[in-house]
């Protein structure tokens, strides 16, 4: 066993919006495979984040890539 939990060290730059994009399409991926109610049943404690999604991806729409 264990006796650290495992961390993730992330280095590295990129702009905002390519970050965002990133992000943006890694929640359309999991909505398009689990759908919000797979979301839900595999995630257990926490909903989609749909707000969160629809605000990332109107932002994007008009300011992104």
């Amino acid at each position: 066993m264990l006796k650290e939990s495992p961390v993730l060290k992330l280095d590295s730059i990129c702009p905002l919006n390519d970050l965002a994009r990133a992000v943006l399409i890694a929640l359309e991926i999991l909505l398009e495979k689990h759908g919000v109610e797979g979301y839900k049943k595999l995630w257990v404690l926490h909903d989609f984040p749909m707000n969160l999604y629809l605000r990332l991806k109107s932002y994007l729409d008009a300011n992104g890539k």
